[in-house]
């Protein structure tokens, strides 16, 4: 059975009986190692992803090894620290057009041969995008169409407002906002546009946001007849 690092007393003992005394009546110990087999081990970690404005920290391990080497099918350049099992990568503009890198943790041990590797995906996710369209005016009384809004690169979206009014659909990228009455009071409104991709850290989270003019209906004073 294996053994944890440390101080440990072994102890082999046998208690003879009276029922038999002829023959195999014995106990024998055989095939004990010290120390136990060690073995160059590389665990590079599982396959991960990260938005492109952020440094990857490798999640890296090795065991029983002289030296170990981290290289990558990408350009980006390990960035060294005290632990160089696991170093930070941040992904080079190649990288990032690319989308993917793999990560190879190469493990040598203490005889020539000796050699581990091992290697992870890395997915570099690009940044999400929002735009939401010009400012634009509407007369008082009217829903404002969003025509011109985009975006790209996210996992969801949300529209939200300054003002009062409401969207028919906040997750569409083009919604239909009605504005409240307090917002027509006030003669202008902002409405923001949100994407998200899956990890909000960092760049994972885009904003736009438009100004919506509201725009007095004109009054017409009619002249008393005489």
């Amino acid at each position: 059975f294996p053994l944890i690092p440390g101080l440990h007393e072994l102890k082999w003992e046998y208690n003879k009986d009276k029922a038999v005394e002829n023959g195999l009546d014995a106990a024998f110990v055989d095939y004990i190692e010290f120390p136990s087999i060690q073995y160059t081990t590389s665990d590079a970690g599982p396959d991960a992803s990260i938005n492109e404005c952020q440094n990857f920290a490798c999640l890296g391990a090795a065991s029983y090894y002289d030296s170990l080497r981290w290289t990558t099918t990408g350009s980006g350049i390990f960035l060294s620290i005290l632990r160089r099992h696991i170093p930070n990568i941040p992904p080079s503009q190649a990288d990032k057009a690319a989308g993917w890198v793999t990560l190879i943790l190469t493990v040598f041990g203490p005889s020539v041969n000796e050699i581990a590797i091992d290697s992870m995906n890395l997915v570099i996710v690009p940044r999400p995008t929002a735009y939401a369209g010009p400012d634009a005016g509407i007369c008082a009384g009217e829903a404002f169409h969003v025509a011109l809004a985009s975006a790209a690169n996210y996992q969801s979206l949300s529209w939200s407002t300054l003002g009062q009014g409401v969207f028919n659909d906040r997750a569409s990228v083009l919604p239909v906002y009605s504005p409240g009455a307090a917002d027509s009071i006030a003669g202008k409104v902002h409405l923001v546009l949100s994407t998200y991709s899956n990890n909000t850290e960092g760049c994972g989270m885009a904003k736009d946001t438009l100004e919506l003019t509201i725009y007095s209906l004109p009054v017409i004073p009619l002249e008393e007849k005489v």
